[in-house]
Parts: C-alpha cells; sequence; structure tokens
C-alpha cells in the first residue's frame, strides 16, 4: 500500500468501475430515473441501442487519460504466481454461488426481454429478489436480504425522483434562465459542447450527482427542442456530464469513502477532474457528434 503507484491503481479502478456501470441500463442507480425526469421511455434493451456505443467511447476516453497521467512506473509487475495463490485460496465455487449465478441469469434475462414482455426492469428485480428468499432455490433469509440490502441507494434513488419534480417548476427554470444563452449557437457541435460545459459548471457548487440530474434534465430536455435537438440527446448528455466529472471528492459517495480509507488524495481527484473536465464537453459534442447523427437525435 506504500507504493505511490497503488493510489493510482485505486483511482483507475473506481472511475472505470463508474463508467463501466453506466454501459447497461441496470449498472447505475442513477439510470432508472433519467427516462422518467426527461420524458422519454427507456428499457433495458433500448438503453444498450441508443447508448452502449457513447457510454463505452467516453470510457476508453477516461482509460486513456488515466494511462497517461498516472502511467505504470517501471518497477511495476504483475506476478501471475502470486494472482494463482490468491485464486486457489477461495476454493471452489459453492451452492449458494450457484444459485447466485442462475439467478442472476434470469434476472438479466427479464431484464433483457422487458421490451417484448412490457415487464419494467424494476418489477422484474423485485421479483427475483422475492424468488431468492424462498426455501431451497433461494439463498438468502428475509433478515439476512434486510441486512445487505443497500438502503441508501433505495432512498437515494427516491429522493431524486422526488427533487426531479422541482423540474417542472419555476425554482429549475430560474436557474437555466440566467445560464442558458436566450439563443444557441447555430453549429450543433458548439450547442452540445456548450450544455455539457454549463452542467459541469452547475454540478460543482451543488455536489450530489442525484440532485445535480433531477435539477438539471428535466428543464434541459424540454429546452433542447429551441435548437434541434432530441430531449434524448440532451437528457443522455447531461447525465454523463455529471456522472462522468468530478472535481472534489464531495461529488461522488465513492471518492469520499475512498478518501476516508486513504485510497487516494484530493489532489489525486483534482488532476483528473481537470483533465476530464475539458475533454467531457469535446467527448460529448465533437468525438460522438457522428452517433447523434446516426441515431437521428439532431436535426
Amino acid at each position: 500500500k506504500e507504493h505511490h503507484y497503488v493510489s493510482d491503481l485505486h483511482v483507475m479502478i473506481n472511475v472505470l468501475a463508474n463508467t463501466t456501470g453506466t454501459l447497461v441500463y441496470s449498472g447505475f442507480v442513477m439510470k432508472p430515473g433519467l427516462g422518467k425526469l426527461g420524458g422519454f421511455k427507456v428499457n433495458y434493451n433500448t438503453w444498450l441501442q441508443w447508448f452502449f456505443v457513447p457510454e463505452l467511447i467516453y470510457t476508453l476516453v477516461s482509460f486513456v487519460v488515466i494511462y497517461i497521467m498516472f502511467l505504470p512506473p517501471r518497477d511495476a509487475h504483475f506476478d501471475v504466481k502470486a494472482a494463482r495463490q490468491e485464486l486457489q485460496k477461495l476454493g471452489r465455487v459453492s451452492t449458494t454461488e450457484k444459485k447466485a449465478i442462475v439467478w442472476l441469469l434470469i434476472a438479466v434475462t427479464l431484464w433483457a426481454t422487458g421490451g417484448l414482455t412490457g415487464l419494467p426492469t424494476g418489477f422484474a428485480a423485485a421479483l427475483v429478489a422475492a424468488l431468492i428468499l424462498l426455501p431451497g432455490i433461494g439463498m438468502l433469509t428475509f433478515k439476512d436480504y434486510i441486512a445487505k440490502t443497500d438502503w441508501n441507494a433505495v432512498f437515494m434513488l427516491m429522493g431524486v425522483l422526488a427533487i426531479g419534480t422541482l423540474g417542472v417548476t419555476g425554482f429549475s427554470k430560474w436557474i437555466w434562465g440566467h445560464i442558458l444563452p436566450s439563443h444557441q449557437p447555430s453549429n450543433p457541435m458548439v450547442a452540445m459542447m456548450l450544455i455539457s460545459f454549463l452542467v459541469e459548471v452547475l454540478h460543482i457548487p451543488l455536489g450530489s450527482v442525484a440532485t445535480s440530474q433531477a435539477l438539471a434534465v428535466p428543464s434541459l430536455a424540454e429546452y433542447a427542442s429551441t435548437f434541434g435537438a432530441s430531449n434524448v440527446l440532451v437528457s443522455f448528455v447531461t447525465y454523463m456530464s455529471i456522472v462522468g466529472q468530478q472535481f472534489f471528492p464531495y461529488q461522488n459517495a465513492a471518492l469520499v469513502v475512498g478518501l476516508g480509507y486513504g485510497l487516494w488524495q484530493p489532489k489525486d481527484i483534482l488532476k483528473f477532474g481537470a483533465v476530464m473536465f475539458v475533454l467531457t464537453p469535446l467527448t460529448m459534442g465533437v468525438l460522438l457528434y457522428p452517433w447523434w447523427l446516426h441515431m437521428g437525435w439532431l436535426h
């Protein structure tokens, strides 16, 4: 742990876990509220069709930045023998772990077929959650289930949807009325970069990913039609500009926890965040522009 490169690895794992968690619909807690806040319908299948490619590109951009900024030292190496020894300590796959694999596959199947069956992602998750409590085929007792559920995430998501109602009130519109220009640039690339940049600026004082998304997405989705963009596109760009950029640890709960455990220093987060503050608008407005045209989200 004393090696300086270990903290660099911690930064890489945290950032890439955050971005890869956005590749699929159920991989990040804030996504189920995006469609509701943005005024459109999205499920597991449509998320993969619409957003997997731009999310993957943004993840690769983050990876390249991390690799360049936290270049591995020459004395860093991967000990294959030590890794195999650690793997052997885990032992064989248990019956409970096999059940977990099966139930996860069932959940993913229900999510993936939601567009055909009409079963919402949340209901599919709740169904599987109930089934894993049954004796014999289940994995947990109800008491264990209550203890292991991340209720902070549950209440946070409910809070996002509640705060999101501010998007249809004068409060949110008042904020954006003072930030957004009365006339957007005629160039759609510049317009998307401007929106991404302004969202990043708003995210700094608000700090919370949940609050920023709830206050920004509804109003910006409504604003999209004024410059020929889809509300789906503007909602997604807003979402990614919030999730993908952090200057300070308080902007992400995982960063605060990691700071408390001494996994990184504030300067590490600021170093990476300063670069992504510039690259995020460029990625959303320029690098992904061909994808937005391909999806027909710009007119």
